[in-house]
Order: structure tokens, then C-alpha cells, then sequence
């Protein structure tokens, strides 16, 4: 299977990728089309301490950010009312039924440099987060 690649703005990209080391940026997407992926969340988790002090638990950062990939507009990253996104990201990073989990390739369209992200599609978990979002608002 080809790999997705995504073309974000460069004010988006180097959002993901100009972060502390300790989190990660994970995009949730609804769908996918020939155009591409429409509305984008990107949220940050690391991973938690497990038993015996192995990493296996994801802790989300209390901020969503929404992407308009059409237009490539970058929405402003909410941080406030969030309580509810560690428990619906964390039950849908558990093999949530109609959701898939991948790597997906993003591309700064300005300059082309390419880095490997993991995404998560699901319709079910994408409405909740435009519940979330839009409560946070």
C-alpha cells in the first residue's frame, strides 16, 4: 500500500514538528478523499510510565488544533474545557470499530521536506472532537 502524503502550509508544519522532543503530534482525520483529508486535529501525547516503568500509556496534552487542508488554514489551538480528551482519544487508540491507524507522510509545501506522522481515521472519533473543539471555543 502507498504511503499517504499530505501537503500542510509551512506555518502548520513546522506547529507539528518544532515542539519539545517529549510529545508527539497524532492528526485525526474523518475521511479521506481524492483531494485529501479536509479538516485536520492534530493533538500531542507521550507516553506514560507503565508497570514495571515500561512506556505504553499515551498521555494527551490538553490542546486540540484544527487544519483546514482545502484552504490551509490553521485554526487556533484550544486549551481551556478540554477535560474530556484524554478519555475519547485514549479509547480510540485501542482499536476503536470503523477507525484505522496509520503513518502518514507530511509534506511542507513550501520547501517539500517530508516527515512520518501517525494518524488516526475515524468518523466517530473526529465528531467528538469537533464537539470537544467547539465547546472549548
Amino acid at each position: 500500500m502507498e504511503s499517504m502524503v499530505f501537503q500542510l502550509s509551512a506555518r502548520f508544519h513546522e506547529f507539528l514538528f518544532q515542539r519539545e522532543q517529549e510529545d508527539e503530534p497524532l492528526l485525526v482525520i474523518n475521511h479521506m478523499s481524492a483531494r485529501g483529508p479536509g479538516l485536520v486535529f492534530c493533538v500531542r501525547f507521550t507516553l506514560g510510565d507503565g508497570a514495571g516503568g515500561e512506556n505504553c500509556r499515551p498521555i494527551f496534552r490538553s490542546e486540540l488544533t484544527a487544519y483546514d487542508y482545502d484552504n490551509k488554514i490553521m485554526y487556533p489551538t484550544q486549551r481551556a474545557r478540554l477535560e474530556k480528551l484524554q478519555t475519547v482519544m485514549e479509547s480510540a487508540m485501542y482499536g476503536q470499530p470503523g477507525s484505522l491507524q496509520a503513518k502518514v507522510m507530511v509534506e511542507d509545501e513550501s520547501v517539500g521536506t517530508k516527515i512520518p506522522a501517525k494518524a488516526v481515521i475515524s468518523e466517530e472519533l473526529f465528531s467528538k472532537l469537533v464537539d470537544l473543539y467547539g465547546y472549548a471555543w
